[in-house]
Formats: C-alpha cells, structure tokens, sequence
C-alpha cells in the first residue's frame, strides 16, 4: 500500500481507467478482478455503464469512480497507511500443540510435566499424521500478514517451517477470514527458554 501511487480524480465515463490503476499498482490481471469482485460485495460498481444496471434492485449501486480523487500526501496520510499496513486482514488465533510420549521421564525432581512435553526433542509418526488435520507447513518467513511471535527475518530461531490452518485453504492468506498459527513444540529447535516463552503466551494447549 505505502509503495502504491494515488489515483487522480477519475471521469466516471472513462469506465476502464479504475481497472487500469489498478492494473499499474498491482500488476496482476487476477488480482485486478479480485479487488473489483470485493468492492461490487460491497455495493460499488468498478464499471460505469453498468452503474445503469442494477438487476433489478431499487437503490442504484455507487460507482467507485465518483469518488476517487487523489490525496496529498503528507505526515498523517503516511502515518494513517503505515498503520494499515501493520494492520492484520484476518481473525487470528495461536495454539499450542505439544507431544507426551509414554516414555517421558523426568531428569530432576523439581522438573514439570510441563517442562518434558517443552523438552521433546522427537514425536512419534501417529503425532505427525495427526497435524496434517490440523494444517499445512508454511515457512516462518512467509508469514508476513501473522506470525503469532514466532520468528520471520530468516534466521530460523523458531524454527524453519510452522503449522498453519487457514480457513480456505484455497485461497491466500490476504482473501481468508481465519488464520491459526500452532506453536508445535517438536517443530522448534531444542530453545527451552524461546519454547516455553511461545507456548506460555497460548490460552489453548493441545497435548
């Protein structure tokens, strides 16, 4: 967004110049009718002609043409879209997901529970089976929109890939409505502190 330039007043005859703009920020034809299927949902018609149209319904739809016009950039317009852009476009939830093996032993006697499933250093294939149910493996340096505290610069230090559920699968992450991050516990390096802190922070623990 912050990238982007803003249109200029644009003619409501011209009925191709919003999609055009578009075209020049995005630069991508699907992406260009993903945006204009969003804002006719949302009772704007992209196309003028088609503003005479309106499949019968009694309030005409508002062209999306009538009202663009170009803003003036300045400290509180770069603020405003810095704070969308920091904005996240979806329901997010994060969770932990632990595994207890049956031969779990406690090393010292003032070790917790808690403290092996934060310890495991290998799951079992029955566990790994399981969360393929539970999403897909992204990887942390993907998850640009949420990363529920886990880290994305490319380091890795929780870890190269994640477990995701988003609630289309099918579509990205930007076009979703809900977005899970597990913060699995055999999937991050062998950090006690960087684990406990991730897993401390989740109200829900799947063990």
């Amino acid at each position: 967004i912050s990238d982007a330039v803003l249109p200029i007043q644009i003619e409501t005859t011209n009925q191709s110049s919003f999609k055009c703009w578009l075209q020049e920020v995005l630069n991508n034809v699907t992406e260009v009718e993903d945006v204009a299927k969003e804002l006719s949902d949302l009772g704007f018609v992209v196309d003028s002609e088609n503003n005479m149209e309106n499949d019968g319904d009694l309030a005409p739809k508002t062209s999306i043409t009538d009202s663009i016009v170009r803003l003036r950039l300045d400290s509180k317009v770069e603020r405003a879209i810095n704070f969308l852009d920091r904005t996240v476009p979806v329901n997010t939830h994060k969770i932990a997901l632990l595994y207890a093996s049956p031969h779990f032993a406690q090393d010292k006697d003032d070790e917790t529970e808690m403290d092996c499933y934060l310890k495991v250093q290998a799951a079992s294939p029955s566990f790994f089976d399981f969360t393929k149910g539970l999403g897909e493996l992204v990887m942390t340096k993907h998850l640009k929109y949420f990363s529920a505290g886990l880290d994305t610069s490319g380091h890795d230090t929780d870890g190269e890939f994640a477990l995701v559920w988003i609630e289309n699968a099918s579509c990205s992450a930007s076009t979703s409505k809900c977005l899970t991050i597990y913060h699995a516990v055999p999937f991050m390096p062998q950090n006690l502190n960087n684990r406990k802190r991730h897993v401390g922070n989740d109200s829900v623990h799947i063990i």
